[in-house]
């Protein structure tokens, strides 16, 4: 094809392009750009979130293991395990966009070998059709151009000869075209591979990122393991205190009958009790899922939230059986009342009667504190009936 031929097709075909991009541009192009950004917007304000979200993570595993209460290891558990999942689904997305990547990059560098075997076949047969011109050749004396050990390559230079025009000047006209493609295809083969560089690189860095926070969510969970083998000892121990305690108060009434009136099995009073502390109950009598070691057992009595300090009260008249420490209950007092009740006052900061004082109702019997076996400072409340443990709710007015 002449210059002048090609000169003039691209010219009309840049024309009609022209034409219909400007056909388009209210209707599509502008739409196109509109929703691009709008995707991009949305995507930002994805990722910020995201990155707020992960700094309140990496803020809430922050914390002295050594100096964190219970609770406090368990919320940083939990926000490490968190952490550790999405920057686990970031590595996977990352990893994704890099084989991509890598996929682009290599037909990018395949079309790129292909252009060059392209222009070596085509520079061949400019200069068979320059020597041609002067020197007759017979008709098969192109085979030498075709002749290959790859069937493929060869192939693909018998479709090649065969596009191109039986002149020098067709000959050379190819093969400019051809290294201009081959330009472009090198400018795609290198932005994918700078592309590839960069998501290797933001890989790297998402895996350095991920490795921490599996050190960070490693170090907690070992402190919770320990946390809960201490728990799991500490509550086997208060178990044990609590059938010591309950053996103690049967063994104190025996020894206290006519003491506080005469212990009489079946009878049960549900008036004339009161408070023994102000505050709310924060854990009743029955079943509790425990904070820390996650799995449920009994709570012999009502938790009553209360400052360090406050005053206690006897829930009603009655005679004191014990006073002192009493292992997990911590300072405790058992008040007997009639009718074979008694009540049970734990974990006090001070005990201020003795056994065998005579209580009125309402009468201060101490103060409330975070001794034995507590977590914080609170009033625990029992109730036995002939020794045995009942919801102590049903009694108070």
């Amino acid at each position: 094809m002449a210059p002048h031929r090609i000169t003039l097709r691209r010219t009309i075909a840049g024309i009609v392009a022209l034409g219909v991009a400007a056909a388009l541009a209210p209707a599509a192009a502008q739409t196109d750009v509109d929703r691009s950004t709008v995707a991009d917007s949305i995507e930002d304000a994805r990722a910020e979130r995201d990155e707020a979200r992960r700094q309140q993570l990496i803020a809430e595993t922050t914390l002295s293991l050594l100096e964190a209460e219970d609770e406090d290891i368990k919320a940083a558990l939990d926000a490490a395990n968190e952490l550790v999942a999405s920057q686990q689904a970031r590595v996977d997305a990352a990893r994704t966009r890099l084989d991509l990547a890598e996929l682009d990059r290599y037909r990018a560098d395949t079309d790129l070998a292909w252009a060059s075997q392209d222009i070596e076949v085509l520079r061949a047969a400019a200069r068979f059709f320059a020597v041609e011109s002067y020197v007759r050749l017979p008709a098969n004396s192109s085979n030498f151009l075709i002749e290959s050990g790859d069937p493929n390559r060869s192939a693909r230079r018998a479709a090649l000869l065969a596009s191109v025009g039986r002149s020098a000047i067709d000959a050379l006209d190819d093969l400019r075209v051809a290294e201009e493609d081959r330009a472009g295809l090198a400018v795609v083969a290198a932005d994918a591979a700078s592309r590839a560089a960069e998501l290797e690189a933001e890989l790297t860095q998402r895996l350095v990122v991920l490795e921490e926070a599996q050190a960070t969510q490693a170090s907690i969970a070992a402190e919770m393991e320990a946390r809960i083998a201490h728990w799991e000892q500490e509550l086997a121990g208060f178990e044990q205190d609590e059938r010591d305690l309950t053996e103690l108060i049967r063994r104190k009434q025996l020894e206290a009958a006519g003491i506080g009136g005469p212990s009489q099995p079946g009878i049960e009073s549900s008036e004339g009790f009161v408070w023994p502390t102000a505050g709310k109950v924060g854990s009743g009598f029955g079943p509790r899922l425990h904070p820390i070691l996650g799995y449920t057992r009994m709570h012999n009595g009502l938790d009553i939230g209360g400052a360090q300090g406050q005053p206690i009260w006897a829930s009603k008249a009655g005679t004191v059986l014990i006073a002192g420490w009493q292992g997990g209950y911590g300072n405790a007092v058992v008040v007997a009342h009639e009718g074979g009740l008694t009540t049970l006052y734990a974990h006090m900061s001070q005990i201020s009667v003795s056994v065998g004082t005579q209580l009125a109702t309402g009468d201060f019997v101490g103060q409330v504190g975070s001794t034995g076996l507590s977590t914080g400072p609170h009033l625990h409340f029992e109730m036995r009936v002939n020794g045995n443990l009942v919801d102590p709710r049903p009694f108070l007015v």
